[in-house]
């Protein structure tokens, strides 16, 4: 009773999340991946007929360390690393190739069919071979033709002549997924000059071609291939380059700040002292005030001295520089 409920137990926290792949499922990854067309059959019969579609499938073989791993059922003598295999061609732990996610289980499989074909795997020749693997991709694949998808401001664009890392990009679509590449004068960009973009769409590629220089100015015309097994498209795409100065943002903002804050600065200064500077600090409404009174304040019948404030401004007691100067000549 005790093991039947560790048995239980454990069979509810497994290690590996196994899944059981739908046949047009695994077809259309392949297709996504740019597998060759007309090898997914193959692919699809080596994964049923090997591994029954489960991605957590494990083979021991008797009396030995000899496994197979995985959707794909990868030897781990020499292409995977356990605590049996040493070799690791494929640089990566087998236990990697039993989870749900097959896209390191596909590139390590591309590898052995690099190399080998179909013949990596046993039995694999006689399981899966003939002319009939048509049978394994049927009624998966709903075919649809070549189609780009930019537009044509994006297909003629402007770079500035210094500027790195400037690009173009392609997007397509079609199914199967076409098969994307960037030319120039018959030459094929590959490699750091290429990227591919990740898209939602599975039916959609996209492809940047990225610039790390730049050349003289003038005008230069690339071109989209985009490929499937329907049809093969071309787009191309103009390229003007301008000779225009690179706008050193990096210097030109800070200093356009400090003028302006020396500016601000400046002009509450200059309104400052301007106002200590007009007649004793007033401003201009209060000397107009000052200088008309306020007649209809006065009391008729007042003392003077409770009209003082509200009288005009009499001009003839000021005291101007030139009076102070014939005086003081006077008293000499």
């Amino acid at each position: 009773m005790f093991w039947i409920i560790i048995t239980v137990l454990f069979n509810l926290h497994p290690s590996v999340n196994t899944v059981i792949l739908d046949r047009c499922v695994l077809v259309r990854i392949l297709d996504k991946h740019n597998v060759s067309y007309s090898d997914v059959g193959n692919w699809v019969c080596l994964a049923l007929r090997s591994a029954n579609m489960d991605t957590a499938k494990r083979y021991q073989y008797p009396d030995s360390g000899v496994t197979t791993y995985g959707i794909f059922q990868i030897l781990n003598t020499y292409w995977c690393r356990d605590d049996y295999g040493e070799n690791d061609s494929c640089h990566i732990p087998c236990a990697n190739l039993i989870d749900d996610d097959i896209k390191d289980d596909l590139k390590c499989a591309l590898k052995i069919h690099a190399e080998h074909g179909f013949e990596g795997w046993i039995g694999s020749k006689n399981k899966c071979s003939g002319n009939n693997m048509e049978q394994y991709t049927a009624g998966c694949r709903d075919e649809k033709p070549v189609e780009f998808l930019n537009t044509k401001k994006e297909r003629k664009k402007k770079f500035i002549k210094g500027v790195e890392n400037q690009y173009l990009l392609c997007t397509a679509k079609g199914y199967p997924p076409p098969m994307l590449k960037w030319v120039y004068n018959a030459t094929e960009f590959e490699g750091a000059y290429t990227r591919e973009e990740v898209t939602e769409d599975p039916e959609e590629v996209k492809l940047k071609l990225i610039f790390p220089e730049t050349w003289k100015k003038g005008e230069k015309v690339f071109m989209c291939i985009a490929e499937n097994s329907l049809t093969t498209e071309y787009s191309s795409f103009k390229i003007k380059m301008l000779d225009i100065p690179r706008f050193p943002f990096e210097i030109v903002i800070p200093v356009t700040l400090a003028i302006m804050v020396v500016i601000l600065m400046l002009s509450l200064l200059f309104f400052r002292i301007r106002k200590y500077l007009v007649k004793g600090g007033l401003s201009k409404a209060e000397i107009e005030d000052f200088e008309q009174g306020f007649p209809e304040k006065m009391e008729l019948n007042g003392f003077a001295h409770e009209n003082i404030h509200y009288q005009p401004y009499d001009k003839s007691f000021e005291i101007n520089a030139g009076k102070l100067i014939i005086c003081k000549f006077i008293l000499r």
